[in-house]
Parts: C-alpha cells; structure tokens; sequence
C-alpha cells in the first residue's frame, strides 16, 4: 500500500513540476483568487477545514485553452458543491473527469492529483475531449 502523501510534500512536488501552481489546501479555503489566472492550480482536499485531518486528494485547475476550471478526482466523482458554487461565482463551467483512475481502499490520491496537474500542464488539449462539462 503506498504511503499517504502529506500537503507539504504534494505543495514541494507541485512547485517544481506544475506551472502555474497556487497551493495544496482544503476544499473550503479555495478562493477565486487562486484561480484567478489561466494556468493556476491547486491540490485541494476533501476534508473541509481538515476536521477529520485529511480524508482524500483532487486536482483543481483553470483552464488556459477555454473558459472553465478543470477537476480531477482519480475516483471519477463529481466536484463538490463548494468548487461549483466558487466557479459560478467567477461566471466559470466546471468540466470534470468521470475517468476512474484509483482503486477503493489505496491511498495513492495524492499522487494522482499531482500526476492530473502535471498533465493538464505539459498537454493542455490532450484531455479536454474527456472531460464532461456541469
């Protein structure tokens, strides 16, 4: 079983190999402003305000090539209502991905969020086709 990645560790990982990334927070403290530009992103976690310290990992990210913000949770689930009601806050589609990219029961989300992020970097387009708009 691979070992549960920390915020400090997933924020080190994400600056060097993220462009554009803003920060690792709960799902409850992503503002408009993190996603203010193009490009920025950020690893949130599921657990509002970390009550139960950490529960699981997603990647968030304003799109560069369309109008919208991107989210990847490596279970195929939809955003949370907070990320939607941020995005119509800021007059932004939320597109996100149904694809299942992590088995229940492990403990690699961290990993996949970061992996997400990396990817939507480096190719822009490459996934836009797969991802479902709200």
């Amino acid at each position: 079983m691979a070992k549960p990645t920390s915020d400090a560790e997933l924020a080190a990982a994400a600056r060097e190999h993220v462009p554009g990334f803003v920060r690792v927070c709960a799902r409850d403290a992503l503002t408009a402003r993190d996603l203010a530009a193009p490009g920025n992103s950020a690893i949130i976690n599921m657990d509002p305000s970390y009550t139960h310290s950490g529960t699981h990992w997603c990647a968030v990210r304003r799109l560069q090539e369309k109008e919208g913000i991107a989210y990847v949770d490596s279970f195929g689930i939809a955003p949370p209502d907070t990320l939607i009601e941020l995005a119509n806050s800021m007059g932004l589609p939320v597109y996100y991905s149904t694809a299942e990219r992590q088995a229940l029961g492990t403990q690699t989300c961290g990993q996949r969020a970061l992996l997400a992020l990396i990817e939507m970097a480096r190719e822009p387009k490459k996934d836009l086709a797969a991802l479902r708009r709200l």
